[in-house]
């Protein structure tokens, strides 16, 4: 389920401090990959393609640890968990569209 939405399997396992840690650390992680790339603050594409690596390879150990048995979820589980995905998925993508949007 960490594939889908990161942490998920981490909090559904009991761990619900590290799930939502994990949760929250890959969107902002992503905006700041956005930014660096984005910002001519930043000089050239390396600092944000080093940043992109390291959250691959963070995503990675990510998931190698969530690698565990978790509780079966019921249809009103899913639908929350759908509901909160597209929630943050949204949002995420307006947050974007208002930091780099053209002037």
């Amino acid at each position: 389920m960490s594939l889908i939405v990161s942490g998920t399997s981490q909090f559904l396992a009991g761990q619900k401090r590290i799930g939502i840690a994990w949760f929250l650390v890959f969107p902002f992680c992503g905006l700041f990959i956005f930014w660096c790339l984005a910002s001519p603050l930043v000089p050239g594409d390396l600092p944000g393609l080093i940043l992109w690596f390291l959250s691959m390879v963070l995503w990675i150990m990510m998931l190698v640890k969530s690698y565990r048995p978790i509780p079966r979820l019921r249809f009103p589980g899913w639908t929350v968990f759908i509901a909160l995905a597209i929630f943050v998925h949204v949002y995420l993508l307006d947050g974007v569209r208002v930091f780099f949007s053209p002037v």
